[in-house]
């Protein structure tokens, strides 16, 4: 939340001056900058307290902002985008009672509603919306000191970038700034929840206030992810690393999770299909528990519950996403060791049927390799590009190699095999899945649907060289 220097920097924005033509005397100038002087002191408002408007009322607690109606905690983006639109108001000229006398107040004032206004401690700055100039983008206001009484006109306009192009011929009387404002004007209090359902929580404040977060959903088993070290309960298949990245996309995420709508006033009775929950354990001991529902009175959709709050929650499909990984999310189910990933190159041996092969392997630059034993072979190496990426690629599952009947069939069907540095590593495939067998490292990397990518024959690996 802006601090309220900055906010009053806003204010002292919408009633600065923008420039002074030449045409205006030496007097007349001192005469406008006393008037500006008169419209705002800091010292005499004191601190900012909030803003009201025809539509509601926001007002400034311990530390943040809150609905009035309500007392909903107000979304820190949505009040500095309203205070974005209000700071690019400047008044253009300050009229004087010569240039009011003699005509209507409402050619000027059309609807003395249209108004919004900053409370202070000790007063109130009221800024109201005139009517728009026909003859280009500028428009009345009328500015209300509560502590002096006076009410000072002027004309104003917004600096504020447009929204959508405008033909040349009516850019400069175009009223959709004007009609901006007006739509502000009409925001309803709810419209400034914040929607969030973790309120206020950062990464840093993440990493220093949780331990532990839970999840269990009803598509896989049920994990935890410790937060200190970065592991996950069930723990990780020997010989595979975790991905800290995913750990800490997930905890971005799951902070950044928005409903699309609040609904205050609820009954948990009517709602169904329980989905997912989460729980989150702090340092403290303190824990934030979350559930996730697929109807409510009836009406399907994503409706969460949070123990921090008294609120019903619906979201989107895309903003539950975190509800629904799994432990094997966190982890780098890659066949290949990091070692040799990392290396500049590296040297291996291909078996493929009865025939084997000594290669050298390129990962830097565009992946390429070179055979060392067989001046009459060329390698395809559009081919051995993509065995490299199934090779450094995270597969959709990993497992442990048990030995079993089962997985030693597995091996001995293999139509592929890779011996790399301390890895030895079986291609062969299961159904429509492709599946690489770490046999050195004892554990197994599935790709769904990646049967049949891969030849299984030396034709399919080489070029034979006239």
């Amino acid at each position: 939340m802006r601090n309220n220097l900055g906010l009053l920097t806003v204010l002292i924005a919408l009633i600065a001056t923008a420039y002074f033509t030449e045409e205006l005397g030496e007097q007349n100038k001192r005469d406008q900058l006393k008037i500006k002087e008169r419209l705002y002191d800091p010292e005499t408002f004191g601190e900012l307290q909030g803003l009201q408007t025809p539509a509601g009322k926001i007002l400034r607690g311990r530390n943040d902002y809150y609905t009035a109606k309500e007392y909903k905690l107000v979304d820190r983006s949505l009040i500095e985008f309203v205070f974005d639109i209000l700071g690019g108001i400047k008044a253009k000229r300050f009229l004087t009672p010569d240039d009011i006398a003699g005509k209507e107040r409402s050619s000027f004032i059309p609807d003395e509603s249209l108004k919004f206004t900053f409370l202070f401690e000790k007063g109130t700055l009221t800024y109201v919306m005139g009517s728009k100039l026909e003859f280009d983008r500028s428009f009345y206001m009328e500015i209300h000191n509560s502590l002096t009484g006076e009410k000072t006109m002027v004309v104003a306009y917004d600096i504020t970038a447009d929204e959508t192009p405008h033909l040349k011929e009516i850019f400069h009387r175009s009223s959709e700034k004007f009609n901006r404002l007006l739509a502000l004007l009409a925001l309803p209090e709810n419209y400034f929840y914040d929607r969030h359902i973790l309120k206020k929580f950062t990464m840093e404040k993440v990493m220093a206030d949780w331990t532990k977060v839970s999840i269990s959903n009803i598509r896989n088993r049920s994990f935890s992810i410790k937060i200190s070290d970065f592991s996950t309960n069930p723990g990780i298949v020997p010989g595979l690393e975790y991905n800290r990245h995913s750990f800490k996309v997930f905890l971005q995420k799951l902070i950044e999770i928005k409903a699309k709508n609040i609904i205050l006033k609820w009954d948990r009775e009517k709602l169904s299909g329980p989905l997912a929950s989460i729980k989150i354990t702090k340092k403290s001991g303190k824990k934030i528990a979350f559930e996730l529902f697929n109807s409510y009175q009836g009406e399907e959709g994503y409706y969460i519950t949070s123990s921090d709050s008294d609120d019903l929650y619906r979201l989107d499909r895309d903003a539950v996403k975190p509800f629904f990984g799994g432990h094997q999310v966190f982890w780098k189910k890659i066949a290949l060791s990091s070692e040799i990933l990392n290396a500049p190159r590296f040297p291996f041996k291909l078996t493929v049927g009865k025939e084997s092969f000594n290669m050298m392997g390129y990962f830097r630059g565009k992946r390429k390799v070179q055979i060392l034993d067989n001046q009459k072979l060329d390698p395809k190496q559009k081919v051995f590009r993509k065995i490299f990426d199934q090779l450094s690629d995270s597969a959709d599952v990993a497992t442990v190699l048990n030995q079993s009947a089962d997985e030693n069939k597995l091996i001995k069907d293999a139509f592929l095999s890779i011996e790399v540095g301390d890895d030895l590593l079986y291609f062969t495939e299961l159904g429509s899945d492709l599946l690489i067998i770490n046999g050195s490292k004892s554990y197994i990397v599935r790709f769904q649907g990646a049967a049949g990518q891969l030849p299984h024959n030396a034709a399919g690996l080489f070029y034979a060289k006239e």
